[in-house]
């Protein structure tokens, strides 16, 4: 691939260079004899803006100036057509790379590297074009040879570039070559005709031809915009549907905002979107940036070091959630900041949903679910275990004196007991296992495929590390301790979950009953 790509580069020099060296070394060498100056300015700004005022319809794309080209050609010979026609492409193409350059836009020095291979391929076929017809003779007929040459060399080094390129010629020619050569062949006569006006009657009679070829310019060119626009637009509101139908199915609030960070590289061209978390939940508390596709977690000094041009906020319940910071590759018309608008705010609403169903299943402080959610959760993990004769065992925990904690150094205290013992459970269990706070001091976890002799273990591991865990209070350091109860399900002798929790629930208050917590 990148040897085709190489070699495709060093096409289009050869092509650049051999058009803009031979019409301008003959220009320079054989001195042909030019228009007067206030004539020739003036062809070359009608076909500037002809070049400039593209029509395309579909994937075919089409100019008027070669009409101007082919007049110039005809009237002042191939040195003249050649170079006229080598000098404003090019012209034209280093003004469109000045203006992308400044604007932001788009690859300037692959543009300047377009125009140079157009403008020395035009250079070429006017050239060629230029010498049939004076080798054989100024008639109609010889006009219309000439016309062929001109699109027959023109598409020959297309399609070798394309060959190059490795695309499907085939395809090229049905979808791209066909279409602009017959139209082509209808611009081109065009030229002959104001060939034929300013030989009978002057320069000033082919001016209202000239003006007319420039409206229908300006006016197909406007036509295409409108076309391109309205394309561009659909295949926008198609892609924001479908990220709003992926938003509706995901469920976990920080997946939501990093695929919001990868959606907006689908409608703009940015250089990265970011996303910093101003108020932290349990469940959205990381900062991140997307580069190229690329999410990758972002600290907070680093913010200081980006540049954006679009800041939008994401809220709930009237809060300010997180920032989405976008930084543009170059600028957007209004209409698609429009768009990005109403796309932030089916991410807020997709968001907003998302943090009021955690809300309802997830406890604030510790993060873990809740008893509810839990008792939900249950039927389903009995439901499996006896479609799969699977067992799974249930341990309940109790933050031991809890309350005299509270009493004796704050509630402040007290919940940072309660977050760092949650913090020990998710360590020591799986992803698929189950969590929740079941009361004030209680927690509960699901261990499923896990008997219950290995969950006595895991229980004793978490309730070990609890232990080791040093809590600042009103004078000096003090360790809190936890206690625990485990029971299996079994399939083959199925009870019902209030029947579970009875029995583990009796095995921990007699565990507690007969241990002495000293804090």
């Amino acid at each position: 691939m990148r040897d085709r790509t190489k070699l495709k580069l060093w096409y289009e020099l050869l092509i650049g260079l051999v058009g803009v060296l031979t019409s301008s070394v003959l220009v320079l060498r054989k001195a042909p004899l030019f228009p007067s100056l206030p004539e020739y300015l003036f062809l070359c700004v009608v076909s500037a803006l002809g070049a400039l005022w593209i029509v395309s319809f579909k994937s075919t794309i089409v100019s008027f100036e070669i009409s101007i080209f082919l007049f110039v050609t005809l009237r002042f010979g191939p040195y003249v057509g050649s170079f006229t026609a080598m000098l404003v492409i090019l012209a034209v193409w280093v003004g469109k790379a000045a203006y992308r350059y400044l604007k932001k836009e788009g690859d300037p020095v692959h543009t300047l590297r377009a125009g140079f291979f157009n403008s020395g391929l035009y250079g070429i076929i006017f050239l060629v074009g230029g010498t049939a017809y004076k080798a054989l003779g100024a008639g109609f007929w010889e006009a219309f040879l000439s016309i062929l040459l001109i699109i027959a060399v023109n598409e020959i080094a297309f399609i070798v570039k394309e060959i190059i390129s490795g695309g499907n010629i085939v395809e090229y020619l049905r979808s791209e070559a066909i279409p602009s050569d017959f139209v082509e062949l209808l611009i081109y006569p065009l030229g002959y005709s104001i060939n034929l006006l300013y030989e009978a009657y002057g320069f000033y009679s082919v001016l209202p031809v000239i003006v007319v070829i420039l409206l229908l310019a300006y006016i197909g060119h406007q036509y295409s915009l409108y076309q391109k626009e309205l394309r561009e637009n659909i295949a926008i509101l198609e892609k924001v549907n479908e990220i709003q139908a992926m938003l509706n199915r995901l469920m976990e609030p920080q997946e939501i905002l990093d695929y919001c960070l990868i959606s907006i590289s689908k409608i703009v061209p940015v250089s990265f979107t970011a996303i910093r978390i101003i108020r932290r939940l349990s469940y959205l508390s990381e900062s991140k940036i997307c580069i190229e596709n690329r999410v990758e977690s972002l600290k907070e000094d680093e913010f200081g070091s980006l540049s954006w041009d679009l800041i939008f906020n994401l809220s709930y319940n009237e809060l300010i959630l997180a920032e989405i910071l976008i930084g543009m590759k170059q600028r957007i018309p209004k209409s698609l900041i429009s768009v990005l608008e109403s796309l932030i705010g089916v991410v807020n609403a997709s968001l907003s949903k998302s943090i009021a169903y955690k809300e309802s299943i997830l406890d604030g402080l510790t993060g873990l679910y809740t008893r509810r959610f839990f008792e939900e959760r249950v039927k389903a993990y009995i439901g499996q275990s006896k479609r799969d004769i699977i067992p799974f065992s249930v341990i309940l925990f109790d933050v031991d004196k809890l309350k005299y904690i509270n009493d004796t150094f704050g509630h402040l205290k007290g919940d940072e007991l309660l977050v760092a013992f949650s913090s020990i459970l998710k360590k020591y269990t799986r992803e698929s296992d189950f969590c929740a706070r079941w009361g004030g001091d209680e927690f509960v976890v699901v261990l499923y495929g896990v008997p219950e002799e290995e969950a006595e273990k895991i229980a004793k591991r978490i309730s070990e590390e609890f232990q080791n865990v040093k809590f600042k209070g009103m004078g000096g350091e003090f360790v809190a301790s936890c206690t625990y109860a485990c029971k299996q399900f079994n399939p083959e002798f199925p009870i019902t979950p209030q029947e579970l929790f009875y029995l583990v629930d009796s095995i921990l208050i007699t565990r507690k009953k007969t241990n002495r917590v000293e804090l």
